[in-house]
């Protein structure tokens, strides 16, 4: 089966270089899966500004997945 119309976002937090973020958008990308966000980084520990971000990146992949499913 080969699914089409994926959407995803890499999140996360990280506590060296944060260089995987850059390789799971290679394989989203690779999976052709549409990457809807720049990716969401939190050094360490996430503070309430990573928090926030994180709850309005689900609210927008919330509100996309509804557009794709009325469609």
């Amino acid at each position: 089966l080969r699914r089409t119309g994926l959407i995803g976002a890499v999140f996360g937090s990280y506590g060296w270089g944060g260089e995987a973020f850059k390789q799971l958008e290679e394989y989203l990308t690779d999976m052709k899966v549409e990457i809807v966000s720049a990716p969401l980084k939190a050094k360490y520990s996430p503070n309430d500004e990573n928090l926030q971000n994180c709850f309005v990146l689900g609210q927008n992949v919330g509100a996309e997945l509804a557009k794709r499913a009325n469609q």
